[in-house]
């Protein structure tokens, strides 16, 4: 069949042939023996001998034969979610092979236009294809075809499943595929998936997180917290997540912006913190920040900065409203700190301000547009000299002349108009005053301590400003989470109660990363992975981070974070060497048939001419992957790289629906996001993200506030509460 030197798998299978034909000798031996002059005894072994050599050949013939069947067609790969394999020290990815030099050899043997044959499906096929369209308005004529091109194993006229790309990529391992896994331990270093649009990146991700809410560790204990970003709001993810943290017996959380009625609500800017700066950080970095903006953002940085800090020391929480409120009007806030500051450390200022406020004829022409309250107490304070940060920091704010203050926060109040209109703010700004709304308030230190999935839905194609702000928070909030865990333990506070050893781990997943990424993805990706945090990021290509984040240099920076790459079908070449530029050469054969004649004009000599032929063998040097390799992928199909070192060719199974197993309302959501739910193809249409999808998520949100989906959302967070 082949030697050591070269394959020789493009040919017709002879040994099958030949099998056959032992087999048939065989039988012919065991009924006539005296044919061949043998007794009946050996007449026995000499059939069994040509059986055994009979099946010896069929083998042969028989791996030659499956592989020209998978150079057109793979077997289906799909698969109910409880059979996805979950092991406590290794991922499943999937099913494959390592992909090595006798790999490219095959696939360049494929590429040589002798090699056409064995690829393409055939006339008949084609023949097939062409007659259902040419009569698919005739119900006749549809029916016989329809019958002629049922999906069962024998019909080699049933249409491909509608994957695309080239078949005959994963075809060129002879044997059988085997299931792929690699350390659980390697999840720190990060892991980037990349593909383009409706490739089944989002497929790949429900495997991922199916197999993180089940795993456990040696002790029993689930691994790990499980957070899903979706940015877009991919209706079968959220199903996936829900359905399978119910069946774990796992506390869930749904925080989706488009459904406010059904969803969690979440602090987005003082969830979790350990400094006062990373609220005004968190509240301002969606401002641009380039050129002649920089200053202005600068000046609402610090702005924001002392009115988190004022918040803080009155023992209010910090959010979007209340830095809005203040920030258009931020006297109350400084009457309010100033005269707590003067209560503790200055007994008798009552009486100085009451004197100086009846006495007070000249204001100050920068505090002409203040109160008579605000002037008095400013005046005071510069007189006694004092150095409390926060007073200094209220001090320096109101003594802004208002419209010279209105002009430097002009390009952060818009933004914070955005965050604080419609019911976003009842998700991003909770009322922890509010006894009456049940919906719980998101907290990752409660989420960690619970070992709890989350789902959020960013609704990044209504209002990406909001998905953007809210999402790049979240991850703030659980590298600040994730870093205050590492130093005093997940049961600080607890005293005698608490278990030091215990460390908790944060398995992140962001589909679409690139609405995410930011500044605040950096810290996530190169510090918090020793603090148990780890990320697998899903984008399409790799202009998109560049375009968002305006830096080369910074995305070049969260790139190198990924150590881990799973490379699906792409559409630049760019995006595909992300991946082929880390990978060496390989040696392939190229042999060459040479055919040649040499006339003799001597006619005394009996030979008048010489022939030979003759291969001739060459070897050439090639990457061990080519870009177009990549390019050409069908659906469900990948190049991954493990840990920097390990090549592997991937297919990734399709699991079963699983929307039957939802609650009445989680599937109403489900129906929704499904129905409104729309792809980046056609972006430039103003209308499929302009009103159509506001309308789409103003008639979900107006169907999932019925009583009786409220009556089962009540439930489900009556569950939820008793879970935590």
């Amino acid at each position: 069949m082949s030697d050591n030197t070269v394959e020789a798998l493009l040919r017709p299978p002879v040994e099958i042939n030949v099998a056959y034909a032992a087999f048939f000798l065989s039988s012919i031996i065991y009924l006539c023996p005296t044919i061949f002059m043998l007794t009946e005894k050996v007449s026995y072994g000499v059939s069994i001998l040509f059986i055994l050599f009979g099946i010896y050949r069929y083998k042969q013939g028989y791996v030659i034969k499956k592989y020209h069947m998978n150079l057109k067609r793979l077997p289906d790969f799909s698969m109910n979610s409880n059979d996805v394999p979950v092991h406590k020290k290794s991922i499943w990815i999937g099913k494959g092979f390592d992909w090595n030099a006798i790999h490219t050899q095959r696939l360049s043997d494929l590429k040589k236009p002798s090699s056409r044959e064995y690829t393409e499906m055939g006339y008949y096929y084609d023949k097939m294809r062409a007659l259902e369209i040419k009569y698919e308005d005739s119900k006749a004529v549809s029916s016989f075809l329809s019958f002629l091109s049922i999906d069962v194993s024998f019909n080699p006229l049933k249409p491909l499943p509608p994957v695309g790309g080239d078949k005959s990529i994963h075809a060129v391992h002879l044997n059988e595929e085997s299931d792929i896994t690699f350390p659980l331990d390697t999840r720190s270093g990060h892991t980037l998936v990349q593909g383009t649009t409706r490739v089944g990146k989002s497929r790949l991700l429900e495997v991922l997180v199916t197999q993180a809410i089940h795993r456990k560790n040696d002790k029993g204990v689930f691994e790990s917290a499980v957070v899903v970003l979706d940015p877009k709001g991919d209706a079968g993810l959220m199903a996936r997540v829900f359905a399978e943290g119910k069946k774990s017996g796992r506390p869930v959380y749904i925080f989706h912006l488009g459904f406010p009625d059904i969803s969690c609500r979440y602090n987005a800017i003082a969830g979790s913190f350990t400094r006062y700066t990373e609220i005004a950080s968190r509240s301002t970095d969606a401002l641009a920040g380039g050129g002649d903006n920089a200053a202005f953002k600068d000046f609402a940085w610090r702005f924001a900065n002392v009115i988190a800090m004022a918040e803080v020391a009155l023992g209010e929480r910090p959010t979007f409203e209340t830095i809005q409120e203040y920030m258009m009007n931020i006297e109350p806030l400084f009457i309010k700190y100033t005269e707590l500051y003067l209560d503790k450390n200055d007994p008798g200022w009552v009486e100085i301000i009451e004197d100086m406020e009846s006495k007070l004829k000249a204001i100050p022409k920068h505090l002409a547009s203040r109160t008579k309250r605000t002037v008095v107490l400013s005046l005071y304070l510069q007189e006694q000299k004092i150095f409390d940060p926060i007073v200094r920091g209220l001090l320096s704010s109101v003594a802004y002349e208002k419209s010279y203050y209105d002009k430097i926060t002009a390009s952060f109040l818009p933004m914070l108009e955005k965050l604080t209109t419609g019911r976003t703010l009842e998700l991003i700004a909770p009322d922890y005053d509010d006894l009456e709304d049940k919906r719980p308030i998101l907290d990752w230190l409660k989420v960690a301590r619970q070992n709890a999935i989350v789902y959020c839905g960013l609704d990044a194609m209504t209002d990406n400003t909001v998905s953007d702000v809210v999402g790049s928070n979240m991850l703030s909030d659980i590298v600040s989470m994730a870093g205050y865990i590492y130093k005093n333990g997940i049961e600080d506070g607890f005293g005698e109660l608490s278990n030091d050893d215990v460390k908790p781990t944060f398995s992140i997943f962001a589909d679409e990363f690139n609405e995410l990424a930011g500044p605040r993805f950096v810290p996530l990706l190169n510090k918090a992975g020793g603090a148990g945090v780890n990320v697998t990021a899903l984008t399409q290509s790799y202009a998109d981070v560049p375009a968002k984040l305006g830096d080369e240099n910074l995305s070049s920076v969260i790139y190198s974070n990924f150590n881990t790459i799973i490379m699906m079908r792409v559409k630049t070449k760019e995006t595909a060497e992300l991946l082929t530029n880390q990978l060496g050469e390989v040696y392939i054969n190229n042999v060459t048939t040479v055919s040649g004649v040499n006339d003799n004009s001597n006619v005394d000599n009996q030979i008048h001419f010489t022939s030979k032929n003759e291969d001739r063998m060459t070897t050439e040097k090639v990457p061990v992957l080519e870009t177009d390799t990549i390019i050409n992928l069908p659906k469900g199909q990948a190049f991954a790289l493990l840990d920097g070192a390990r090549l592997l060719k991937l297919r990734f199974p399709l699991l079963s629906d699983c929307s039957d197993s939802l609650p009445p309302s989680i599937k109403q959501m489900y129906r929704v996001m499904t129905e409104s739910y729309r792809t980046s193809q056609g972006w430039w249409k103003p209308s499929e993200f302009g009103e159509q999808t506001y309308a789409s998520n103003t008639h979900a949100a107006h169907e999932v506030s019925n009583v009786e989906t409220t009556q089962d959302y009540k439930r489900l967070m009556q569950d939820v509460d008793n879970n935590g």
